[in-house]
């Protein structure tokens, strides 16, 4: 799936393939895909309709059963559970996330991102520190993002 306000198109994606799908095409599915990956930076709204929260958990769930150290998979149902108000979820995928995969940056700036925005300051600095510090000291564009916290 690609997401946005309007379909991406990473070059290497065979969207001519029947079994890749955007963030329109998605829409008129009539069966929940077994699995989902998810290329892009946020789901749109539209796509988070409560039938449609629901059957990409269950594909995501299914997925990590499947693939228990995948940490795509973990922080995909993280941006989802979180992108749906489901905060306490989505910090959880993300510490999962980082636990699979220490240095996964987007999971540490979702995890910073959502720990602001439920009123968790510290908890986001302690986050970007711990970036900083384990992952890359010197990454300016992280900082620049979040150093004002």
């Amino acid at each position: 799936i690609a997401t946005g306000s309007s379909p991406m198109r990473p070059p290497g994606v065979p969207f001519d393939d029947p079994d890749v799908e955007d963030s329109d095409t998605i829409l008129d599915l009539d069966r929940i895909p077994h699995s989902l990956v998810v290329v892009g930076g946020d789901f749109g709204k539209e796509l988070l309709d409560p039938q449609f929260v629901k059957a990409a958990v269950e594909a995501l769930s299914h997925s990590l059963s499947l693939a228990p150290t995948d940490p795509k998979i973990t922080y995909n149902l993280a941006i989802l559970y979180g992108r749906s108000g489901d905060s306490n979820n989505a910090i959880k995928f993300l510490r999962d996330t980082i636990t699979l995969k220490p240095n996964y940056r987007d999971a540490y700036a979702a995890l910073v991102i959502f720990y602001k925005e439920t009123g968790q300051r510290d908890l986001a600095r302690q986050a970007l520190q711990e970036y900083l510090t384990k992952v890359d000291p010197q990454d300016k564009d992280f900082t620049e993002q979040f150093g004002k916290l």
